[in-house]
């Protein structure tokens, strides 16, 4: 597994000062989640896009919540976590 680079450390850390101010942004979570995907954290990657798809449901934002879901598909077979 990759090491946590400063730019992914920082960029994790931003978004989870936004996760702070707003529980409920997405986009956060999702964002926070592919980075953990380009550090292939696979359990951190699905948890984050999974709190992510969730948070687009009860926003009613159908394609980004159908746009999680494939990454989640993605990521459980990449990660062999089925």
């Amino acid at each position: 597994m990759p090491a946590l680079k400063g730019e992914d450390k920082e960029v994790i850390n931003s978004f989870k000062k936004v996760i702070n101010i707003d529980p409920g942004y997405a986009e956060a979570y999702y964002r926070i989640g592919l980075v953990y995907g380009k550090l292939q954290e696979g359990e951190n990657v699905i948890t984050k896009i999974l709190i992510a798809e969730k948070f687009y449901r009860r926003q009613d934002d159908k394609e980004m919540a159908s746009h999680a879901g494939k990454k989640i598909r993605l990521f459980l077979n990449k990660y062999h976590l089925r």
